[in-house]
């Protein structure tokens, strides 16, 4: 059993420089963690560099769980949680290789669950950066339970690598779900939102570089389809969430990415303003 009651998953995927980064961003965090990082089927396999005393992230441990070969996202995380779970550790949080954590993020995450018992997840606000680190804007979400268990079905209400959730909740149900690729975090928040208190803190504790060869970019027509299976599957008709979900969705089957993020800086409209998408790795 772990003395640590935080364990932060970090799955990675050809991406040595960017996982380095991200572990070192992990200090000051305000309280005890370890790292679990899955490589995912990495060749050559990840390698934990001796960071200098100065940057040392961590009042923890490193683990580094080797899946070979590949077998993705979906898997990576899954095996990731079923390893943490076993070993007792009461939170989640999530990162994914290249964001890289603010100062006391976890510390806020652990305080807003000790203030909420019955809190299942928590998310945040997140910065965007381009290649070059000059910032675009800051992604924001909804913020109280009641809000977020209507917008999940019509939008983006969370930034998968912000949250941290309660291990505990795995016990009633199921984790990140196959089948769902590059919307895994959005299939897996509509339930948890759906059945637990969830919330968003009003700050940005990450900062997330997007950029036009991440996952997301590359995937964006299946992720909508993908995201416009999620909202069909839990339709309702007399929620106008689940309408405007639909619709949504619908003009980015035929639409670039390119011409849906300029249209919606055009229109400006706060439903479809979430330029920052939820599925991204490394």
């Amino acid at each position: 059993m772990s003395q640590n009651e935080i364990a932060v998953l970090l799955p990675v995927s050809g991406a040595q420089k960017k996982m380095e980064d991200t572990v070192a961003s992990l200090r000051n965090q305000g309280v005890p963690f370890d790292i679990f990082i899955v490589d995912d089927g990495n060749e050559p396999a990840l390698t934990l560099p001796a960071y200098p005393e100065r940057r040392v992230p961590l009042s923890g441990e490193v683990f580094v769980i080797r899946q070979s070969p590949n077998q993705g996202l979906i898997a990576a995380l899954n095996r990731g949680l079923e390893e943490i779970r076993s070993r007792g550790y009461s939170y989640v949080a999530r990162i994914d290789a290249g964001d890289l954590a603010l100062p006391n993020r976890l510390a806020l995450q652990v305080e807003a669950f000790k203030t909420n018992p019955e809190l299942a997840l928590c998310g945040s606000f997140c910065t965007r950066v381009d290649g070059d680190g000059v910032e675009l804007g800051v992604s924001t979400y909804p913020l109280t339970p009641q809000a977020l268990k209507k917008s999940v079905r019509y939008r983006a209400s969370f930034s998968h690598p912000t949250v941290m959730m309660r291990l505990d909740i795995f016990d009633e149900i199921e984790a990140y779900r196959p089948g769902y690729n590059h919307a895994e975090d959005c299939e897996l928040f509509f339930r948890i939102a759906q059945r637990y208190q969830t919330c968003n803190l009003p700050v940005s504790l990450l900062i997330y570089e997007q950029v036009g060869d991440s996952i997301s970019a590359i995937h964006a027509r299946t992720q909508a389809l993908t995201t416009l299976r999620i909202y069909l599957n839990h339709f309702n008709p007399l929620f106008w969430q689940s309408w405007l979900g639909i619709a949504s969705k619908v003009p980015n089957l035929f639409l670039s990415r390119e011409r849906m993020d300029a249209i919606k800086k055009v229109l400006k409209i706060g439903v479809f303003a979430d330029v920052k998408t939820e599925t991204h790795t490394s």
